[in-house]
C-alpha cells in the first residue's frame, strides 16, 4: 500500500533502482487505477458503486502524489516502468493498464501533489474513451487541459508546458510549434525498419511513408493498424504544410482503399475512415 512508504531515497542514491517496497506500492496503485478506469465502462456516472471505487483508488493516488511530490511512470509498448524498473511484469491488471494507455498514445503518466478528486475523475472518464475518440479530440493530454486538470499529465511535452506557465512564460506556452514527426519505431518493428536501405532522394517523411504503407496493407492486427493510421495522419500534416501533394495523395488513396476493402473488418474501416475525415481538408 502507498501509505506504508515511509522514507524517500537519499540524494546520494538517486541512480539506484527503487526499493521493492516502493515498486510494490506503485503496482498496487496501478491496479486500483485500472479498476477505476474499467468501472467507468460498467456503471452509469451517478452510480454509487462507481463513486466508491473511484474514491478508494483516489486515496492511493492522493497519498502517492503527496509522498513523491512528482511521480512519473513510463508507459511503453511492452511494459510499465518507474525509474527504469519494470512494474507488475506478471500482473495482468498492470499490463492491461499499460496497454490501455499506450493505445491512447500515452508515453508518460505524471502525478503531482495537490491532485483533486474532480481532476482524477476527469482523467478516468478521458482514459475510458475509445482510442479513436481520444485521437479525434486531440489526445488525452488535450482533453485533460480542456478540463483544467493541472496535476495529472500524460506526456513530457505538456508537463514542460506547465513548467513554463508556472515560471511566468504563459504566453510562450500558448505558442504552438509544429508537432514532431511521429516515430515509425512506435509502429514498425526494428527488423521491418531495417529491411530496406534509405533512399537519399526522399525526405525523412517520404522514407517513413514508404515503410509504413506496405505494413498497413498486410497487417491483420487492428491495434497495429490503428498506430499506423496515426502515423499516416502525422505524415499527412507535414505533407500538407509543405504542399507535397504526391505523397499526400498516396496516403489518401491507400486509406480510401482500406475503408472500402470487403476483406477488412469494421474496426479497420472505422480507423481508415476517421483518418480520411481528418486529413481531407477543403484544400486537399
Amino acid at each position: 500500500m502507498v501509505e506504508r512508504i515511509v522514507a524517500a531515497p537519499t540524494p546520494g542514491n538517486t541512480e539506484a533502482p527503487p526499493e521493492r517496497r516502493v515498486t510494490l506500492a506503485l503496482e498496487n496503485l496501478l491496479i486500483e487505477i485500472q479498476k477505476s478506469v474499467r468501472a467507468v465502462s460498467f456503471y452509469p456516472p451517478t452510480h454509487p458503486i462507481l463513486k466508491t471505487i473511484h474514491q478508494t483508488s483516489f486515496e492511493l493516488v492522493r497519498k502517492a502524489a503527496h509522498y513523491f511530490s512528482e511521480l512519473e511512470i513510463e508507459i511503453g509498448r511492452q511494459n510499465v516502468t518507474y525509474k527504469g524498473t519494470a512494474l507488475g511484469e506478471r500482473n495482468e491488471s498492470v499490463q492491461a493498464l499499460g496497454q490501455h494507455l499506450f493505445r491512447r498514445r500515452v508515453k508518460r503518466f505524471i502525478l503531482q501533489e495537490g491532485i483533486s478528486f474532480e481532476e482524477y475523475q476527469i482523467f478516468l472518464r478521458a482514459a475510458a474513451l475509445d482510442p479513436e475518440e481520444v485521437y479525434l479530440r486531440g489526445g488525452l493530454d488535450t482533453i485533460l487541459m480542456e478540463g483544467h486538470v493541472r496535476h495529472i499529465w500524460m506526456n513530457q511535452v505538456d508537463f514542460d508546458r506547465l513548467r513554463r506557465i508556472e515560471s511566468g512564460e504563459e504566453e510562450k506556452a500558448e505558442e504552438q510549434e509544429a508537432p514532431p514527426l511521429a516515430d515509425p519505431a512506435l509502429f514498425l518493428d526494428t527488423a521491418t525498419l531495417d529491411t530496406k536501405a534509405e533512399d537519399e532522394s526522399l525526405s525523412p517523411e517520404e522514407q517513413s511513408l514508404a515503410k509504413v504503407l506496405p505494413v498497413l496493407d498486410q497487417t491483420n492486427d487492428p491495434n497495429k493498424y490503428y498506430e499506423g493510421v496515426l502515423l499516416l495522419a502525422s505524415l499527412a500534416e507535414r505533407f500538407m504544410a509543405d504542399h507535397a501533394w504526391k505523397p499526400l495523395f498516396s496516403i489518401v488513396s491507400r486509406l480510401e482503399q482500406h475503408s472500402s476493402d470487403p476483406r477488412r473488418g469494421v474496426e479497420f474501416k472505422k480507423y481508415s475512415y476517421r483518418a480520411l475525415r481528418k486529413i481531407t481538408t477543403p484544400e486537399v
